[in-house]
């Protein structure tokens, strides 16, 4: 496990299924993480979880709503105040098709059946708030000389899926924001890169009535090690890449389980070759 003592980082939906993981990984790694949530459930449940237990001093917990005008600076400057300047940044806040309707695997939701307000909210947490986290974060990074910023994307699949619509093009327009920031980043010290588990996961995005076993579904703590080594000084060079994290080796040395897990954020391959290789370190030839 990579070590991050000193670290800042704040993570969006923070106090639940994957988000929770990070934060507590994050926290264990030696980093003094935010966990900011909508869900006030939620952040009662993991600082009842923290309290007397050495996490506690490293981990502060936030209510907000990241659909909301404004919420990037509140949360940023809550994050400053309450931790000290800010490190990393994960973009982890979503929501998934069950929104539309609970038998999402058995009927999946047509795209015409979906209300526009339902549309606007997936555009909302999915691409909107990472937008304005980044946003409101990066400026800080830029004038510190060193930054990470990690948005929790999806498959490729997934974006592309019938029965997809809102979840798939939500995701899709934040991890074609990842890629553009990457690019306008590059030179200054702040890095962009996207994490998926490259899977189902076992959270409470997945209905209990799928049709199949949740002993198949990847453990959200798949993405903690991709995740310690991305927000670490090894990785201070790689920027514009995608991690499965499911694919991720944490027995080998960064960069080789980089080679493993790793590709071209959003959809470089098919531009031409426009851009310059997405890393100057550690991306598979």
């Amino acid at each position: 496990m990579q070590t991050l003592d000193g670290k800042v980082i704040v993570v969006t939906g923070g106090a639940a299924g994957i988000g929770r993981e990070m934060v507590l990984g994050l926290a264990r790694a030696g980093a003094r993480v935010l966990a900011a949530d909508i869900s006030g459930d939620a952040i009662a449940s993991l600082d009842r979880e923290l309290a007397g237990t050495p996490l506690a001093a490293r981990v502060r917990s936030m209510r907000i709503d990241l659909a909301q005008p404004g919420s990037g600076e509140v949360l940023v400057e809550f994050a400053r105040r309450e931790l000290g300047p800010i490190h990393g940044l994960v973009n982890n806040a979503g929501i998934g098709r069950s929104v539309i309707k609970e038998d999402i695997f058995r009927q999946p939701p047509r795209f015409w059946e979906m209300s526009e307000a339902i549309w606007e909210r997936f555009l909302a947490i999915n691409a909107s708030a990472a937008f304005r986290t980044m946003k409101a974060a990066v400026a800080a990074m830029v004038q510190q000389g060193e930054g990470r910023i990690v948005n929790v994307t999806t498959s490729l699949d997934s974006m592309l899926n019938a029965g997809a619509a809102g979840y798939g093009p939500s995701k899709a327009a934040a991890e074609s924001l990842c890629a553009i920031a990457a690019a306008d980043l590059r030179g200054t010290g702040v890095v962009v890169n996207v994490l998926i588990p490259g899977g189902p996961v076992d959270t409470a995005m997945i209905p209990a009535n799928a049709p199949f076993e949740r002993r198949s579904l990847l453990s959200p703590q798949c993405m903690v090690a991709p995740l310690c080594w991305l927000m670490s000084d090894a990785a201070r060079e790689v920027t514009a890449v995608r991690i499965q994290a499911h694919l991720w080796r944490d027995d080998l040395p960064g960069h080789e389980a980089l080679g493993l897990a790793a590709a071209p954020i959003a959809w470089t391959s098919l531009s031409g070759q426009l851009r310059k290789p997405a890393t100057t370190a550690g991306m598979p030839g």
